[in-house]
């Protein structure tokens, strides 16, 4: 729920609707759940996850690329 407070607060700051959307994904509540909070250990694994993705994803490209060169 964007409040008018929260998009001019946005603004202001530089924030970008991407960025909260990253906050909203991978951040985690406090122990009030007051506040919402991205720490350096969330971004950590997620950087983590997104390289082993990258990685699968290499592979599976150069297996494509080694079939067509066989092909052909």
């Amino acid at each position: 729920m964007r409040t008018e407070h929260m998009e001019h607060r946005m603004r202001q700051r530089g924030i970008s609707e991407e960025e909260i959307s990253v906050v909203l994904e991978l951040g985690e509540w406090n122990a009030r759940a007051d506040r919402l909070v991205l720490s350096e250990d969330a971004c950590a694994r997620a950087e983590r996850a997104l390289r082993k993705e990258i990685a699968a994803l290499e592979r599976k490209a150069k297996e494509q690329r080694d079939l067509w060169r066989n092909e052909g």
